[in-house]
C-alpha cells in the first residue's frame, strides 16, 4: 500500500515512527519516494526520486549535551530493579522505562514517582520527560527538548515545495 501511495505523483508520503532509524530503514527504506522520520521526528530522511540511493538522515534538533542520559539511566535502573516486569529501553536519542509487563497499578504508581524524580534531577538539562499511562503502553520517556511530531509537521510543511512530487498541495 505504501509503495502504491508513493508511486502516485500526486502524493508525498512520510512515515513518522518512534522506532530507530536503522529499524525504519531496514523495514521501509527500500521504497522509492518515501520519506521517513525516526524517533518521533528526531531524524528525518526526506523523500528522494532516485531508487537505490543510500538514505541521508538529518537531525530535527541539534544534539547538544548528552550527560543527562547517564543520570536518567541510573535513576531508571533503581525503578526497574524494584518493579518486577519493568525494563529500560535505550535508543540513539531517548531513554525509556517500560512498565507494561509489570503489575499495572504498581507500575503506574512507580511511574509517577519516577517522573517526579527525573524532573527534579534533570531540570537543568534540555530534555522533555513524558509519561504514557497504561492506555499508551505504560512508559516514562526522557528525550531531547523540542522533539515531537508537531515540530516535525511544521518542518515538513515549510519544506513541502522542495520535497513534493507535484508542487501544489490539495489538502
Amino acid at each position: 500500500t505504501i509503495k502504491q501511495l508513493c508511486s502516485d505523483k500526486r502524493n508525498t508520503v512520510l512515515v513518522v515512527s518512534g522506532k530507530e532509524r536503522h529499524s525504519l530503514a531496514k523495514t521501509l527504506g527500500h521504497i522509492p519516494k518515501l520519506g521517513l522520520a525516526a524517533e518521533h521526528g528526531m531524524f528525518i530522511s526526506w523523500p528522494t526520486n532516485r531508487t537505490g540511493e543510500r538514505r541521508h538522515w538529518e537531525n530535527l534538533v541539534p544534539i547538544t549535551d548528552r550527560t543527562w542520559r547517564s543520570i536518567a539511566m541510573s535513576i531508571m535502573e533503581v525503578y526497574a530493579s524494584r518493579t518486577h516486569g519493568s525494563y529500560i529501553e535505550e535508543t540513539e536519542m531517548k531513554v525509556l522505562w517500560q512498565y507494561r509487563d509489570a503489575d499495572l497499578e504498581f507500575g503506574y504508581l512507580q511511574a509517577r514517582e519516577l517522573e517526579d524524580h527525573l524532573a527534579n534531577c534533570l531540570r537543568s538539562y534540555p530534555v522533555d520527560i513524558l509519561h504514557g499511562g497504561v492506555e499508551e503502553g505504560g512508559y516514562v520517556e526522557v528525550r531531547p527538548k523540542g522533539v515531537n511530531k508537531g515540530v516535525l509537521a511544521m518542518k515538513v510543511i515549510q519544506r513541502f515545495q522542495s520535497i513534493a512530487q507535484e508542487n501544489r498541495a490539495e489538502f
